[in-house]
C-alpha cells in the first residue's frame, strides 16, 4: 500500500509538473509588471493572509504545487469559510472510492480545492470591497481567475479520473497479490510438512535397516556358533567310534589271550591226569612186585629182610610219591580253581563289555539319529537362511524402489520449490500478467494434488513396510525357538558325553584292576 501511495503521489507529482511546464508561457501577466502590482494590491486588500501572493502573475498557481504531510490545514485566512461549499468541491475529486483514497491524495486534493474556494472568496470579497480599485486591475484578476478555474477543474477532473483508475487497479492487484501469497504460504506450509514427513520416513527406513542388519548378523552369528556345534559334535562321535573300535579290539585281544591260557591249562589237567594215570600204574606195578615179594618171601625166607627193606624202601617212596601227588593234586585243584574264577570274571567282563558294547551301539543310534535330526534342522535352516537372505533382498530391492521413489519425490519437490519462486516472480509481476495467474493457479492446486496423491502411497507403503517388519520379527521368533532347542539338544548332548568319559573312566580302572590281577 505505502509503495503504491507513492506511485501515486509521484505520477500526480510528475503530471502536476508538466502541466506547470506547458501553461508558463501562456501567462500574460509575466511581460506586465504594472499589472502585476494592480493584482497583487487588489489581492492583498480583497484576501489578506493568503498564499496566493507568493506566486506573482499567476494566482491559482497554488493548485500544483504539492502539498507536504503536515500542509492539510485551509489555505484561506478567513474563518467565515463554508464547509458546505467545501463537501460539495471534495464531491468530484473523490467520486466513489472516497474513502479507499490515501491519506496523501485526500489531502492534495483538498487543500487545491481549497485554495480554489480562497480564489472563488477573493473575487467575492474583490468585488464586495470595491470601490478603491474599480479599474483595469479588476477586469484582468476576474478574467484571469476565471481561467485558472476553469483548466484548474479540467485538470482535476482528469487526475481524478487516473487516481481512481489506478487506485482500482492497485486494489486489485493488492487482491491477487494477497490471495498469492496466502497461497504460497499455504503451498511453503505443506512442502515443510511433506518435507517432514520424508525426513521422518527416511528415519523409519534407516531404523528398518539398521534392524535388519543387526537381525542378519544375529542370524549369522547364530548359523556360525550352530555350525561349530555341529563340527565339534561330528568330532566327538568320531574319536567315540575310534575309542569304542579300540576298546573292542582291545577285549578282542584280551579274550584271545584268556582263551590261549585256558588251552594251556587244560593241556597241564591232561599232563598231569596222564602223571596220575602213569603214577597209579606204577602203583599197581608195584602192588604186583609186593605180591610176588610176598610169594618170594614164602620162597626164600633168606631174602625177606632185604625183601622187607626193599618194601619199605619202595613203601616209604610209594608214600612219598604219594604225598608228593596229592600236593600236586591240591595245587592243580586251587589253580584251576584259580583259573576257573578268572574265566568266570573274563566271561562276566566279556558279558558287561557286550552289554556295554550293545548300549553304546545303541546310543550311537540315537546320537546318529539325532544328529540327522539335527542335520535335517540345519539344512532346514539354511533353507530359511535363504528364504530370509531372498526376501531381505526383495526388501532391499524394496527399500530401493522407495528410495527411488523418494528422490523423485524430492525432485518433484525441488521442482514445486523452483515453481514457488516462478510463482513468485509471477506474483511480483502480478499487476501486469493478471490473467497469468489464474493459470499458474490451476497448476499449483495440480501439483498440489499430485503430492496428496503421492503422500497416500508412502502412507500405504509404510503400511506394507510395517506388516513385512511384523513377519521378520515372528520369522525370528520361531528362529529363536529352535536356537533355544538346539541348545537344550547340546546340553543333553554334552551330559551324555560326561556319561561317556564316566564309563570310559570305569573301563580303564578294570582294564587296570584286570592287568594287576
Amino acid at each position: 500500500m505505502l509503495i503504491l501511495n507513492q506511485q501515486t503521489r509521484y505520477s500526480i507529482h510528475q503530471l502536476m509538473s508538466e502541466y506547470k511546464e506547458n501553461e508558463t508561457p501562456r501567462n500574460p501577466q509575466n511581460s506586465n509588471p504594472e499589472g502585476t502590482s494592480n493584482k497583487m494590491a487588489c489581492l492583498g486588500e480583497g484576501a489578506a493572509g493568503a498564499k496566493v501572493d507568493e506566486i506573482p502573475g499567476y494566482p491559482v498557481k497554488r493548485l500544483f504545487n504539492k502539498p507536504s504531510i503536515d500542509d492539510s490545514r485551509p489555505m484561506s485566512a478567513n474563518e467565515d469559510f463554508d464547509f458546505d461549499t467545501e463537501e460539495k468541491a471534495t464531491e468530484p475529486a473523490n467520486g466513489k472510492r472516497q474513502n479507499d483514497v490515501p491519506f496523501a491524495v485526500k489531502s492534495g486534493q483538498k487543500e487545491d480545492i481549497q485554495s480554489h474556494l480562497d480564489s472563488k472568496k477573493i473575487s467575492k470579497n474583490h468585488t464586495e470591497n470595491g470601490g478603491t480599485h474599480v479599474s483595469g486591475a479588476t477586469d484582468c484578476k476576474t478574467k484571469y481567475v476565471i481561467n485558472g478555474q476553469e483548466e484548474a477543474e479540467q485538470v482535476l477532473a482528469v487526475i481524478s479520473e487516473e487516481e481512481q483508475e489506478r487506485l482500482e487497479e492497485s486494489e486489485n492487484n493488492e487482491l491477487q497479490i494477497s490471495h498469492g501469497h496466502k497461497k504460497e504460504k499455504d503451498l511453503l506450509y505443506e512442502n515443510c510438512m511433506l518435507q517432514e514427513e520424508i525426513a521422518r520416513l527416511r528415519l523409519e527406513i534407516d531404523t528398518v535397516k539398521s534392524l535388519d542388519q543387526q537381525k542378519e548378523n544375529n542370524y549369522l552369528e547364530d548359523i556360525k556358533i550352530v555350525k561349530e556345534k555341529n563340527d565339534f559334535l561330528q568330532n566327538t562321535l568320531k574319536l567315540n567310534e575310534e575309542t569304542f573300535t579300540t576298546t573292542i579290539f582291545q577285549y578282542s585281544v584280551q579274550s584271545e589271550v584268556l582263551k590261549a591260557e585256558n588251552e594251556m591249562l587244560s593241556f597241564k589237567l591232561e599232563d598231569e591226569n596222564q602223571n596220575q594215570e602213569r603214577l597209579e600204574t606204577e602203583i599197581e606195578s608195584y602192588r604186583c612186585r609186593l605180591a610176588a615179594a610176598i610169594q618170594d618171601c614164602d620162597q626164600s625166607q633168606a631174602s625177606k629182610r632185604d625183601v622187607e627193606l626193599d618194601f619199605q624202601r619202595t613203601r616209604q617212596e610209594w608214600f612219598h610219591l604219594k604225598e608228593k601227588m596229592n600236593f600236586d593234586m591240591s595245587n592243580l585243584k586251587d589253580k584251576n580253581e584259580m583259573l576257573s574264577e578268572k574265566l568266570s570274571n573274563a566271561e562276566n567282563k566279556i558279558r558287561s563289555l557286550k552289554m556295554k558294547w550293545h548300549h553304546t551301539k545303541d546310543a550311537l543310534r540315537e546320537k546318529t539319529l539325532v544328529l540327522e535330526d539335527v542335520q535335517r534342522d540345519l539344512t532346514q535352516s539354511q533353507c530359511q537362511r535363504k528364504e530370509i537372505e531372498q526376501m531381505f533382498q526383495n526388501e532391499e530391492d524394496k527399500v530401493s524402489k522407495y528410495i527411488q521413489k523418494q528422490e523423485s519425490l524430492e525432485e518433484r519437490l525441488s521442482q514445486i520449490q523452483n515453481e514457488n519462486l516462478l510463482l513468485r516472480q509471477q506474483l511480483n509481476e502480478a499487476h501486469k500478467k493478471a490473467d497469468n495467474q489464474e493459470e499458474t493457479i490451476i497448476n499449483i492446486q495440480e501439483h498440489f494434488n499430485a503430492i496428496v496423491k503421492n503422500q497416500a502411497q508412502r502412507e500405504e507403503q509404510s503400511l506394507l513396510l510395517e506388516q513385512e517388519n511384523n513377519k521378520l520379527i515372528n520369522k525370528c521368533n520361531y528362529i529363536n525357538k529352535r536356537l533355544y532347542k538346539y541348545e537344550k539338544e547340546k546340553a543333553e548332548r554334552n551330559v551324555s558325553i560326561e556319561k561317556e568319559n564316566i564309563l570310559k573312566l570305569l573301563e580303564r580302572k578294570y582294564k587296570a584292576i584286570f592287568g594287576f590281577c
